[in-house]
């Protein structure tokens, strides 16, 4: 998968986590540490996602939040 595929599908989550916690930040409800790392996580494993095959990506990408859904 190129960079600009894996930054923009491992990226954009990220994102929109990111967003996500501030929305919940801002609207006086807590924010867990876990959820805050979970951001981090998932941009630390752009490389990972670099050398595999697309849809190992995503699929990798889907285990990771939802084990952080659980």
């Amino acid at each position: 998968m190129s960079w600009s595929g894996v930054t923009a599908l491992y990226g954009g989550t990220a994102l929109f986590l990111v967003g996500r916690l501030l929305f919940l930040r801002f609207s006086a409800y807590p924010v867990r540490r876990a959820q805050v790392a979970l951001v981090g996580v998932i941009l630390a494993l752009l490389p990972l996602g670099r050398a595999l095959p697309a849809v190992a990506a995503l699929g990798l990408l889907a285990v990771v939040l939802l084990v952080a859904a659980v």
